[in-house]
């Protein structure tokens, strides 16, 4: 029996591996390998494409699905499989906010919305000047 790894691209930042059996036959078997030998692999956007993207809003104004739906057509759920990129893209928005504060001299703000829905909002701190 034959067996190699053949890699497909499924979304733009997503590659799934999947296995394919032949034993001599003209119609090769594509069947899902194991979870614990191969995983699925999706790969991050960098820091400054999600900046970018963020500051591109009107007053940075995003949601964590927002930046999700733009670079990975899907949105993550914090139980389940999705767990992993759920927890990874929280972790960049954070270092990518902290980014955009020091470059940009603000802070922003939460508001929380509809559903549980966080917003988050770019608020630029403004310097006051007394003059004499």
């Amino acid at each position: 029996m034959i067996q190699f790894i053949q890699e497909l691209m499924v979304t733009p930042f997503s590659i799934v591996s999947l296995e394919k059996t032949s034993t001599k036959t003209p119609n090769p078997v594509y069947i899902k390998p194991h979870e614990e030998r191969f995983r699925s692999t999706i790969l991050m956007p960098s820091n400054e494409d999600v900046l970018q993207y963020i500051t591109s809003k009107l007053d940075f104004k995003h949601t964590t699905f927002d930046v999700q739906e733009h670079f990975y057509g899907q949105q993550f759920s914090s139980r389940g499989k999705t767990q992993s990129m759920y927890l990874r893209t929280i972790k960049q928005l954070k270092d990518v906010r902290k980014e955009i504060e020091k470059r940009f001299g603000g802070k922003f703000e939460e508001i929380r919305g509809k559903k549980r829905l966080t917003y988050y909002t770019f608020k630029k701190e403004i310097q006051v000047v007394e003059l004499a």
